[in-house]
């Protein structure tokens, strides 16, 4: 249905309040043809309108209601509640809309007003991350008025085509759609985001035929899907890429945010139509122009998907990783951005943080580290790039270089530097390991770290808990006899008791364990003595039934025998203490 009937209940506004003024009879507010309305009053309008193709409303306004205050007419008034809707006033321009309507007008006019006014309040609504069926009804209200401005009146107005091809293709009438995006470019033939809205309404209609809703109800099928389709659809598909790259045509050198904004969205879309004929170089380099417009709001994890490979042999062991076509694209968007907004644009943070992936996964380890440590300087609380800085430098042998990088992301943000360890858990501990071994015995605080992004990584091996119970123990004593870092030591201390209390939770009764957790309490933390006393007991009681197995290894014979001698005598040094 036409007008308000469909509309809901809406806010009142100031809309009425301005409307007072432009109250009239039926006579005074008579639509006048363009020959009865003053030739300057015309000229303003002609002006004002060519202003709301420019994106600018308010300049656009100014002269509407310079206009409407020389000649009072439903002309006049049309296009200052036409310029509102620019303004993002849509409730607004609806309250005035039926004003006009209760005054008695009703025609093309009012189509018009009402279908712009609904395209635009859904667009809102979506924006705002409105899901309800709002939307649906004002896109449908939208199509409804505009699909007859277009039919009896589309010469007078020739904008109404592109918001009736939006409405039609969001509640996918997709060949009314088609029909208005074409219309749209050819009323407008420079405009990018026409040739944008026809690009992606052919290419809905290039995947409802190619890719058809699922029905429930349909027999399974063991078929793999088909990697061809009909003339039909790939006649849409052209229509969409030669949509898309004639909006980069126009759009070449865009003279606003607005115009970048379409360019980036126009090559990302290009680079999704060459996508389904597998042409990644080409895609590859659609992406880059959309990378290079828009690189913070580029969705590179949605690329990555989409140029991930599959392994090409080593059956189920082999890992899946980028197609160079993904390196490709972000090399090409990195330079031209760079050369568009320069080097210290922090804009491109992100895309440097990806950019030193998709190298690190090429290995390309030393131009990763660099791409990562310029992204760090615009962006310092991305932790997991000092992840990658911390491997680009292992796989250079710079073991302390990698060390020092590994303590600075985890200072910043454990959780990500665990997260990104157990993106390739095995391959990553053997790693760290190797680093823990390679780390000069003096740098016991380096190994406790290392231990310790072990540790919560891997949450139950008890030896990355046990290990860093172990240099923390030894770093803190050799700082025991300081005065001045006495308060360091027993911080380090209480860190050596909470490694060693975890590893402890993981293995209650191995002997090494409860020794080394009860030395802690007993020499360096000086408390809790009656825990230490059982944790002593418990320990060479536990090492002597272990040591009465006849399946034990060499190395773990050697540890109970340790642990058991360790553990009585620091049992009889307690009970003195505790007289």
């Amino acid at each position: 249905m036409k007008g308000p009937a469909s509309r809901g209940l809406l806010p009142l506004s100031a809309a009425g309040v301005l409307l007072v003024g432009w109250t009239c009879g039926s006579t005074a507010c008579a639509l006048r043809s363009p020959d009865e309305i003053d030739r300057e009053v015309a000229a303003q309008i002609e002006e004002g309108r060519a202003l709301l193709r420019q994106g600018r409303p308010d300049d656009a306004l100014r002269l509407f209601e310079r206009a409407g205050h020389r000649s009072p007419s439903l002309e006049t008034r049309m296009w200052v509640l036409r310029a509102w809707m620019d303004q993002g006033r849509s409730n607004d321009a609806l309250d005035g809309i039926d004003s006009l309507r209760r005054s008695g007008h009703e025609g093309i006019e009012l189509d018009y007003l009402y279908g712009m006014a609904f395209a635009r309040r859904a667009r809102d609504l979506v924006s705002s991350g409105v899901r309800d069926s709002s939307v649906q009804m004002n896109f449908i209200d939208a199509t409804a008025h505009l699909e007859s401005v277009v039919d009896t009146a589309a010469e007078r107005f020739p904008d109404a085509y592109l918001w009736l091809a939006r409405s039609a293709w969001s509640i996918r009438e997709y060949e009314l759609a088609r029909s208005a995006a074409e219309g749209a470019v050819r009323a407008f033939p420079r405009d990018g985001v026409a040739w944008l809205a026809l690009g992606r309404v052919a290419m809905s209609q290039f995947t409802a035929i190619h890719r058809p809703p699922i029905d429930p109800f349909a027999q399974p099928s063991d078929e793999a899907p088909s990697e061809t389709w009909s003339t039909e659809a790939e006649n849409h598909r052209l229509a969409g890429e030669e949509a898309f790259r004639t909006a980069l045509d126009v759009l070449a050198i865009p003279k606003d945010e607005g115009g970048r904004t379409t360019l980036a969205r126009a090559g990302l879309e290009l680079g999704h139509a060459l996508m389904w004929k597998k042409r990644f170089e080409e895609a590859a380099d659609a992406y880059a122009i959309s990378i290079a417009f828009d690189p913070d709001g580029t969705d590179y994890a949605q690329l990555l998907n989409i140029f991930q490979s599959p392994p090409q042999e080593g059956g189920e062991m082999a890992r899946y990783g980028p197609h160079p076509a993904f390196l490709r694209a972000l090399e090409a968007g990195t330079l031209a951005f760079h050369a568009r907004a320069g080097l210290e644009d922090e804009r491109d943070g992100t895309l440097l943080w990806w950019l030193g992936w998709a190298r690190f996964e090429a290995e390309r380890t030393r131009s990763a580290e660099r791409a990562f440590l310029e992204s760090l300087e615009k962006l310092p609380e991305a932790a997991n790039a000092w992840h990658y800085v911390g491997l680009c430098r292992y796989a250079a042998g710079d073991y302390p270089g990698a060390c020092k990088a590994l303590r600075r992301g985890w200072e910043i943000d454990p959780p990500s530097i665990v997260k990104e360890m157990q993106r390739d858990l095995e391959l990553n501990l053997a790693k760290l390991d190797w680093m823990i071994d390679q780390t000069p015995r003096e740098r016991l605080l380096d190994r406790a770290v290392l231990s310790e992004i072990c540790a919560e990584t891997a949450r139950d091996e008890v030896r990355y808990w046990n290990n860093m119970g172990l240099f923390l123990r030894d770093a803190a004593e050799r700082m025991r006899e300081d005065p001045a870092q006495h308060e360091h030591f027993t911080e380090l201390c209480e860190q050596a008791f909470t490694a060693y209390r975890r590893a402890l939770d993981l293995s209650p009764e191995d002997p090494q364990v409860l020794n080394d957790t009860a030395v802690m309490l007993h020499y360096y933390l000086e408390r809790d003595y009656e825990l230490a006393h059982s944790m002593y007991e418990r320990s060479a009681q536990e090492a002597r039934e272990r040591l009465g197995a006849q399946d034990l290894t060499a190395d773990d014979r050697r540890r109970f025998e340790t642990a058991q001698t360790d553990a009585r005598t620091n049992l009889d040094l307690l009970r003195l203490k505790m007289r």
